[in-house]
């Protein structure tokens, strides 16, 4: 499943790099960068791993305060052999990939000239690796840590394997029909109650998580059905706890109103939460997956 954005996409082409989850992975003049965006509209997250940074720190450190207003950087770390570089997204995927293409080969040189040399995301180590993808972390990884992290995740995900649909599906639908009641009891008290309905499946998937459910295939779907039981829950009890006269227009119209924009909410929420859950199983992972070799990415 494609999850990389159209900057990351223009990006991808452009540096011929390869794509895992949310990320693109690649070398340019011998050193690794991967980029990371979850959404256009949301910073860029750069990083590479650096062998012979400690002595070379500040002299980094200068040249990135000296860059960092024509690229737009939000924030820059250098912690252990690791920098990390968050660009602001202002200028569209056209211009902000071209933008990102020129700082990557600016930093390329800069690393060559300061005599820096690649190395392992996880550990340090000097050297070309292959790139991996744990969870959402993209970072190329020496033979231990590939083997460590192959161990890490394995327990992980004997770990996840204990969750169950049924017990999210009940914790989802406790917590949404608990919205549906105050939805209920504000509507009684005569509050404009429509816009709980946004809650609906983000207190749902809440419920789900609280009950241990399997983060699987069927969790959004689950926490769909459970928003619009809570829904429904809502629906009866405005009806039962206004004791509305059949004669009194006025007052079944104004319920009908905040029923169906708490509807129209109340779906809004569901896609809302269903799209970022689903993104959210895409992008993470319980294995190790390769993304290139020794070699580098294919052209």
């Amino acid at each position: 499943m494609k999850l990389t954005t159209k900057t990351l996409t223009k990006l991808r082409l452009m540096l011929r790099y390869a794509e895992s989850g949310a990320s693109i992975i690649g070398r340019t003049e011998g050193f690794w960068f991967s980029l990371t965006h979850p959404d256009e509209g949301k910073p860029i997250t750069l990083k590479t791993s650096l062998s012979g940074l400690d002595e070379r720190r500040e002299e980094l450190r200068s040249y990135l305060d000296s860059i960092k207003d024509r690229f737009h950087f939000r924030f820059t770390d250098i912690s252990g052999s690791d920098l990390t570089i968050e660009l602001f997204q202002k200028l569209g995927p056209e211009r902000s990939a071209a933008l990102i293409n020129e700082l990557i080969t600016s930093l390329s040189d800069e690393f060559g000239a300061l005599g820096l040399t690649g190395a392992c995301g996880f550990c340090g180590l000097e050297g070309s690796f292959h790139a991996v993808r744990t969870g959402t972390s993209v970072a190329e990884a020496c033979p231990s840590c590939i083997a460590r992290l192959g161990a890490e995740m394995e327990a992980s995900s004997k770990g996840s394997q204990n969750g169950s649909y049924l017990r999210g599906a009940l914790g989802a639908s406790i917590a949404s029909v608990l919205v549906g009641v105050a939805w209920a009891i504000a509507t009684a008290i005569g509050a404009f109650s429509a816009l709980l309905g946004f809650a609906f499946a983000l207190v749902a998937k809440k419920g789900y998580l609280l009950f241990k459910g399997k983060k699987g295939a069927q969790m959004p779907f689950i926490i769909a059905g459970a928003a619009f039981l809570g829904l429904v829950a809502a629906m009866i009890g405005d009806l039962s706890l206004a004791s509305v006269s059949p004669d009194d227009i006025y007052t079944l119209e104004e319920m009908t109103s905040n029923i169906m924009i708490g509807f129209a909410f109340s779906l809004i929420g569901t896609y809302a939460t269903m799209s970022t859950t689903i993104r959210e199983l895409g992008m993470s992972s319980t294995r190790v997956e390769d993304v290139y070799g020794e070699e580098g990415p294919l052209s």
